[in-house]
């Protein structure tokens, strides 16, 4: 018996233009080359990945709003932890995080007007 299974999109699967439209928002945000959560450049731009700050575990959605600039080592700390519990388990502090998120979530909000 086969076992219905729901497909989710991540977000490499979004089409071409939607992704270099999230990259190029990343790129023209003044601190996008960082990742969101610890706030360091990554050593290769390959190592910035995109998170989903709602864990799609979680219901969260592959919208602009959702998605933030991490880098590859927070991104799989993270997993398909809530924000809080990955602050907690990090040690960072979740205002600091937070506002860092609300920066790139207007961001892309303004590039999603344009």
């Amino acid at each position: 018996m086969l076992k219905k299974c729901m497909k989710r999109k991540r977000w490499w699967e979004l089409t071409p233009e939607r992704r270099r439209w999230l990259w190029d928002m990343f790129t023209s945000h003044g601190e996008a080359k960082r990742c969101t959560y610890c706030w360091k450049f990554p050593t290769l731009l390959n190592q910035l990945t995109v998170d989903h700050v709602v864990p799609l575990y979680y219901g969260g959605s592959n919208a602009a709003d959702n998605l933030v600039p991490c880098c590859d080592k927070c991104n799989k700390a993270k997993g398909k932890l809530t924000l809080a519990e990955f602050c907690t388990a990090a040690g960072l502090d979740l205002k600091t995080v937070r506002n860092r998120i609300v920066a790139y979530t207007d961001a892309a909000q303004a590039g999603a007007c344009r």
